[in-house]
């Protein structure tokens, strides 16, 4: 048994469990008994008391933590250091962490991930403007609670940013979410973080991060040397002005990325309030594809020297190519004879490639209009009534509606191509040449978690789905928001293949004027519902007495708020008392 479990701390703090455990401390569940509160209580492993270096980053974490104080990062109440234990409190979350989400509803809906993406984004705002950088941003460090708002958590091996200080020994941070720059061991910045949430949100849009390897080396190279593929290239549907926020983030020159948290967010506000429109400060994300890339070094930051820094993680070693070798040599006058020879052969075998290649794609072409010709042939025609498929504004074609024939893949890293006939006659009723055809047609299942009740039933309306079913469960998400499905995006179904649909039975939103302290200067306002931020960092003009809010919740709930972070007022809100007025 734990040594610990059973032991009061302080006379204050009873270790009750075991909660989670990392590479420096173990994490308990704990009672405080003159709060009469769960907390979380993480303890520095027993071999690590001994080594100077865990418990300086130790102490580190806790100072820096301390410095903040943020709805959407998580408390820390307590810090105590011994001879015989060093340990944190912090508050108990109650929920589970962004990639245990991810993993269990799969690929998100792109409104959901800008809902968790906004919130970190705060969290990191206030971490950067108390000089703090988190340097290892990931859905592992991001806790996602119940009412599904969003702490940021583990600054075990954030640095304060005057430190300057640069990775040394090992590479901090996990390699699918981690900046260039921190990967080829350069200073790392407000920036870097804001890189690792552009990752984070990439794999909340398509479901898989950016850059995928066998080896964490090779991921790195990716990172420091290739593109990642478009996001609208694996996700069709995608709105384009929040592919141009990722991009930008993911940016590897410093100087396109984001220059700081508050501009990123005044994007995501931007975006969230008019989705359908592009952001016109923001460059078009085919351009993206076109950008040149660093080759042959690493990235490093503009203000450090290369030589000074501390490179952990070395790319694998890769063969140069023939071009590679001979690109920056100038031939001999003595081996211009040998090098014009080389050259004939090497036209030559160009040509002959040239030619085997032309010939293929003809072959194949020919086979394909054989068969195109064949299936046109054995389909039963009638006079009068011709098939065409029609393109409409919303781009619509067989993946997008979910609909593909019996034993055809589904591919879903593209947008396959519709072919359009405007000419041709339109038919709204089903012919009996048609028949046989939609008979063997499958449905595939969207992701609908997170939509409207409404835009929800004109998708599977569309589908032609007719075995659907709703539910109701509390919830404080807007009423009529889907928050589940029972069959999982991209299943095979039939027109009548039973499905299940529940909605947020949602919650009463109210006005509300609070009376506010008059103070000479401005500040930012937030409000917390049991904990749950309604309101984040509003801004309130000086001398401004009162502030008119919109309010939503049930029942009787506690009611915090926060001036610039500090805890200035709690009070209970009965819900069911604003709601019959």
């Amino acid at each position: 048994m734990d040594r610990y479990i059973g032991r009061l701390l302080d006379g204050r703090y009873e270790i009750l469990e075991i909660i989670g455990a990392g590479g420096m401390a173990v994490v308990y569940k704990a009672r405080c008994h003159r709060l009469n509160r769960l907390v979380a209580v993480k303890i520095l492993k027993d071999e690590n008391l001994a080594d100077e270096d865990f418990r300086r980053r130790f102490h580190a974490e806790s100072q820096a933590i301390a410095r903040l104080g943020h709805p959407n990062i998580v408390a820390v109440y307590d810090v105590s250091y011994t001879d015989e234990e060093d340990y944190i409190v912090m508050e108990l979350i109650d929920g589970i962490t962004l990639k245990q989400f991810m993993e269990s509803r799969g690929r998100l809906h792109w409104k959901a991930a800008l809902h968790f993406a906004i919130q970190i984004a705060k969290a990191l705002e206030h971490a950067h403007s108390k000089g703090l950088v988190h340097r290892d941003i990931k859905p592992h460090n991001v806790m996602v609670l119940k009412n599904g708002s969003v702490k940021v958590a583990d600054f075990g091996i954030a640095r304060m940013a005057e430190e300057s200080n640069t990775m040394t020994k090992e590479a901090l941070g996990s390699v699918h979410y981690i900046s260039p720059e921190q990967a080829s061991g350069g200073r790392v910045d407000n920036r870097s973080d804001l890189y690792s949430l552009g990752v984070v949100m990439y794999e909340m849009i398509t479901g898989r991060p950016p850059f995928e390897g066998d080896t964490p080396l090779s991921v790195v190279w990716k990172h420091l040397y290739e593109l990642a593929p478009r996001p609208a290239s694996l996700v069709p549907d995608i709105p384009c002005g929040l592919e141009q926020i990722i991009l930008k983030a993911m940016a590897h020159d410093l100087q396109d990325r984001y220059s700081s948290a508050t501009a990123m967010l005044r994007d995501l506000e931007t975006f969230r309030k008019n989705p359908a429109v592009p952001l016109a400060s923001l460059p078009d994300p085919a351009t993206h594809e076109h950008k040149p890339l660093p080759k042959g070094k690493p990235v490093s930051h503009p203000a450090e020297p290369e030589a000074e820094a501390t490179k952990v993680l070395r790319p694998v070693r890769r063969e140069k190519t023939w071009n590679e070798q001979h690109a920056d040599q100038e031939p001999k006058e003595d081996a211009l004879e040998d090098t014009d020879g080389a050259k004939s052969k090497i036209a030559t075998a160009a040509i002959i490639i040239c030619s085997v290649v032309a010939m293929i794609a003809i072959i194949i072409f020919m086979v394909l209009m054989t068969e195109n010709n064949l299936l046109s042939t054995a389909l039963p025609q009638e006079s009068g009534n011709t098939i065409a498929c029609q393109q409409n504004e919303d781009s619509r074609n067989p993946f997008d509606l979910g609909i593909v024939a019996q034993g055809q893949a589904v591919e879903t890293t593209g947008n396959p191509a519709v072919n359009e006939e405007p000419d041709l006659p339109q038919q709204e009723n089903t012919t009996p040449s048609t028949q046989p055809m939609m008979e063997t047609m499958q449905i595939v299942m969207e992701h609908l978690v997170g939509m409207s009740r409404e835009e929800a039933q004109q998708i599977l309306i569309k589908q032609g789905l007719t075995n659907v079913r709703w539910a109701e469960q509390e919830s404080y998400l807007p009423a009529g928001t889907v928050i589940g499905q029972s069959v999982a995006p991209n299943t095979l179904l039939t027109q009548d293949s039973p499905i299940m649909l529940t909605c947020a039975a949602g919650a009463v939103t109210v006005p509300v004027t609070l009376d506010m302290p008059v103070r000479t200067e401005s500040y930012l306002l937030s409000v917390l519902l049991d904990g749950r931020p309604v309101v984040t960092d509003k801004q309130v003009a000086a001398y401004q007495a009162t502030v008119k809010l919109e309010l939503t919740g049930k029942d009787k709930q506690t009611c915090e708020i926060y001036i610039d972070g500090r805890l200035y007022q709690t009070f209970e809100m009965d819900f069911n008392a604003y709601a019959g007025k």
